[in-house]
């Protein structure tokens, strides 16, 4: 079948509904009607030998279900003209069919456009953790949250298994989010596959963001051989073991017991233990053992990834004397936006 005009319209993530005034047809060409064009064109057509033929047209709107030649779309009278004029021989009928579309056939998007009201957002976009679908719902989307859930669940199967919402921002010291399962299997322990190496997760415990994969892998080109890694906040490790491939040393830390032994596990899982020594204290702590102790001449990097407060921890490298690091050593942080001048201002005080 090839479909000639109109047809499916998808949405983007995110995306707000379009009015949708074209229509769809398709040119079937098939040298016989099998047993499988019967439940298409109707039973009532069964055996009639006016729809035996090599091509069909077909019409997918019902609005022109009772129209006669003249009522049909200009598109559709010019083909049936063209094929006319090519060949006098040829002739056409008009003949109704019914379609039946079951729920299988429709795309996501295209399901919850129908189910939801006519002027809501579809929350088509999710972040994807392993078998986990990670959704943000805003609170338009709440009343209506099993039922989306229910659709992407449906429609992204086996790859999703499960889909949460995430309930509020992430507000404690472990940066672990509050998420509820809204559809599938209850289990937020999963494997992620990140720059080529396994991680395993447990979403209840631990802090992970796929959509900083990118991020992630911008900062690892900046790594060599000669280079040693300090990784204050390193959560179950998506920077420090990937970085463990590339350095020498790394110099792994996290304050969230959680997330510290899934560092180790993960370690083990992809053989990068040995090039890896893990810490489980507060990350001014961290810092300055790591400032303090012999190891300061030896490190390059040092990795700040926690955007809401990484700002703050940069006064404690402030008073770090100057002949306890390299004088190349480069510190990468996160910050939001809306945090930042003011956690500067912070850190300048502390000065």
């Amino acid at each position: 079948m090839k479909q000639k005009e109109g047809g499916r319209g998808g949405q983007g993530e995110g995306e707000g509904r379009h009015e949708n005034n074209e229509f769809a047809m398709l040119e079937v060409v098939e040298e016989g009607i099998g047993d499988e064009w019967k439940g298409l064109l109707g039973d009532e057509f069964n055996g009639r030998k006016r729809w035996m033929g090599s091509t069909r047209l077909l019409l997918l709107d019902e609005r022109y279900a009772n129209k006669t030649l003249e009522g049909l779309p200009q598109a559709v009278k010019a083909a049936l003209e063209e094929a006319m004029s090519e060949n006098l021989a040829h002739s056409f009928e008009l003949a109704r069919c019914k379609l039946t579309l079951f729920y299988d056939y429709w795309l996501m998007n295209e399901i919850l456009e129908a189910l939801l009201p006519k002027d809501m957002i579809i929350p088509s976009a999710f972040e994807t953790v392993g078998h986990i679908a990670h959704l943000n719902l805003k609170d338009e989307h709440i009343p209506y949250k099993k039922i989306i859930a229910k659709v992407i669940w449906d429609k992204n199967k086996p790859k999703i298994q499960t889909v949460v919402n995430k309930v509020d921002a992430i507000n404690n010291d472990y940066r672990t989010m509050q998420l509820e399962v809204l559809a599938g299997n209850r289990s937020l322990v999963t494997t992620v596959v990140d720059n080529g190496l396994r991680f395993h997760v447990d979403l209840a415990t631990v802090y992970w963001n796929s959509r900083l994969a990118t991020e992630r892998q911008r900062l690892l080109q900046g790594f060599t051989h000669k280079d040693v890694l300090c990784d204050v906040f390193s959560g179950v490790g998506p920077i420090a073991i990937s970085a463990a491939r590339i350095v020498r040393r790394v110099y792994a830390n996290d304050l969230n017991p959680y997330a510290v032994d899934y560092l180790d596990r993960n370690s083990v899982l992809n053989k990068l233990e040995k090039r890896i020594k893990v810490f489980n204290i507060d990350g001014r702590r961290f810092i300055d053992a790591m400032f303090t102790s012999e190891k300061a001449q030896s490190i390059t990097h040092v990795v700040m990834n926690l955007p809401k407060d990484a700002v703050e921890y940069l006064g404690v490298l402030v008073h770090i004397p100057f002949n306890l690091v390299t004088c190349t050593m480069i510190v990468f942080f996160n910050s939001f936006i809306k945090y930042f001048h003011h956690s500067i201002y912070q850190a300048e005080q502390t000065q």
